[in-house]
């Protein structure tokens, strides 16, 4: 998985987005960016949420630079806007979790699916003898283990 320019990893593990405003907006004409920790570690759950975000910062700083707004002013709105959804996300995980029961059903039929193909040992060895399960359970195992879910 390849993680985009503006991802970055701190020394702690600890994913930040840094989002590039264009030259053309700073008032000598030198490069910048907004830094905020998307606070997690997880690469999968950065990639989507600097993605949602890049998204929309793309938006605001076009609007911004149509409707006349100053560099500091449309620096402070993306990185307010960044803050609001990072926020707002995090309530929501607070109130629903990180999956939903229909996920924690699928992920737990999937684990059930895979462990019944093991047990009736529909594994197969590849010609370099390596360890090859059939495709449909390696792919359930494979989404069970990184979800993370530690109730399966």
């Amino acid at each position: 998985m390849h993680a985009p320019a503006y991802l970055h990893l701190s020394r702690h593990r600890v994913f930040y987005l840094r989002w590039p405003l264009p030259k053309a907006l700073h008032p000598q004409g030198r490069p910048s960016t907004v830094k905020v920790s998307l606070e997690t570690c997880d690469k999968r759950r950065a990639l989507q949420l600097a993605r949602s975000l890049g998204y929309s910062a793309e938006r605001l700083i076009a609007k911004g630079t149509a409707t006349g707004m100053k560099y500091e002013d449309i620096r402070a709105v993306v990185k307010r806007h960044f803050s609001d959804a990072l926020e707002r996300k995090q309530a929501q995980i607070a109130d629903t979790g990180r999956l939903d029961r229909e996920m924690v059903q699928a992920l737990k039929n999937g684990a059930a699916f895979a462990q019944d193909a093991l047990d009736r040992n529909e594994a197969q060895i590849d010609g370099r003898g390596r360890y090859r399960p059939p495709w449909p359970v390696y792919r359930h195992v494979r989404a069970i283990r990184r979800s993370g879910f530690p109730g399966i």
